[in-house]
């Protein structure tokens, strides 16, 4: 039996990065230290002068190479000491030490712990999850210290339970959440569905449903009195619609600028903003839950409002151009050049000469089906609407 994980004997234990990633690492840092090297001296040494994004290179270059050797120096001398009433962690510019009394307790997730100082002012200790003997830790600390998810989980049911504007007795507001819980389940599920619906098939209706979706969720939070969240939080007891909400705002972003391009943006952003900025206010003044109390609050504020601005964007986008019946115009301009860029995903443009109110050569992202149809010097069709909302937008084929 382990006498660390089953009692509270206070023996010292070290943990470091487990073998199988060791032996990973020990490869995987050497090569990048050889890259940033190699790529900067290659880039020294070439003929050409340099230029911006030369010098931009070779600094993000040697950032790599110090960062090869910072890790190297982290698998030598890296690790986290447990034992003699302390926590103890080791890495190559510093050791941080944290008294027993002093732990205010931990957090874990899939890659990391975190042990949290009493003291505000006191850095927290950070412990990854690919050292050997990470659960054992883990069962460690739970014996010793408070769990601060399972706390917080805890702390907010009980805030619900005692909550008399979520009904009159206590069995009756347990009731009501256990309720919420399976409202907000079916309605991000329905919200998952509409996602696909919109990316994979982008009909009229479906689009209707893609736009309709957050406003619903806004409504619905509404009327739940705060017992139902719009901005979710991680180990929350309350119950949450953003990542419905989330998802239905993204896929409606993709299509669009999958399928459709506007001739000129400023405009259609003008009115995104005018809209953000109305709607934006109602919501915020109807909705308690986006009031500032604390920096953790200011954060979901911003990022509600960037995902709010860019849902505004996108139905402004779908209703110029989804539910557009003007009589398109067709222009057939020659393929100058096609080129595949490969980064975080893959995007397909052929540049086109000048065509119609398109006065300038311009490369246009049309997905790898089209591309392989499209040829250079051939032409490619373009097909011009004036837009519901009178933003004349384009599609190429």
């Amino acid at each position: 039996m382990n006498t660390l994980t089953e009692s509270l004997t206070d023996e010292i234990r070290i943990y470091k990065l487990a073998n199988g990633w060791k032996a990973v690492m020990f490869v995987l840092v050497p090569a990048l230290f050889l890259v940033g090297l190699g790529v900067t001296y290659f880039t020294i040494t070439n003929e050409k002068p340099l230029d911006g994004g030369s010098t931009f290179l070779i600094i993000a270059m040697l950032g790599l190479a110090g960062f090869a050797v910072y890790a190297f120096i982290d698998l030598l001398k890296g690790k986290t000491i447990t034992g003699e009433g302390k926590i103890i962690q080791v890495d190559p510019t510093k050791v941080k030490e944290l008294y027993y009394e002093d732990v205010k307790g931990f957090r874990h997730d899939d890659k990391y712990i975190y042990i949290f100082s009493k003291n505000k002012k006191r850095s927290f200790i950070k412990v990854s999850r690919y050292i050997a003997g990470d659960q054992e830790l883990l069962n460690w600390l739970d014996k010793r210290f408070i769990n601060m998810d399972t706390d917080e989980y805890e702390a907010e049911q009980q805030e619900i339970l005692n909550n008399e504007e979520f009904g009159l007795t206590e069995e009756v507001r347990e009731a009501r959440l256990s309720s919420a819980k399976k409202a907000t389940w079916a309605f991000n599920i329905a919200g998952y569905i509409i996602a696909a619906l919109v990316y994979f098939y982008g009909r009229d209706w479906v689009i209707t449903l893609g736009i309709a979706y957050p406003l619903i969720a806004v409504l619905y939070v509404q009327q739940t009195n705060g017992l139902v969240k719009l901005v979710e939080k991680k180990n929350s007891a309350y119950p949450s619609v953003m990542s419905g909400f989330l998802f239905v705002i993204m896929a409606l972003g993709l299509f669009l600028l999958n399928n459709v391009s506007i001739l000129q943006l400023k405009p259609l952003f003008q009115l995104s903003l005018i809209v953000f900025l109305f709607f934006g206010a109602a919501i915020y003044l109807i909705n308690k839950d986006l009031r500032v109390t604390s920096l953790e609050k200011f954060g979901q504020l911003i990022f509600f409002y960037v995902i709010f601005f860019l849902y505004c964007l996108s139905s402004c986008t779908a209703i110029n151009c989804v539910y557009d019946n003007s009589v398109p115009q067709y222009f057939h301009p020659k393929i100058l050049n096609k080129r595949i860029s490969n980064g975080k995903h893959t995007s397909y443009y052929v540049e086109l000469e000048p065509w119609g109110p398109q006065h300038l050569v311009k490369e246009e992202d049309v997905g790898r089906t089209r591309f392989n149809e499209l040829k250079v010097g051939e032409t490619a069709t373009v097909q011009m609407q004036s837009g519901r909302l009178g933003f004349p937008w384009y599609t190429v084929y």
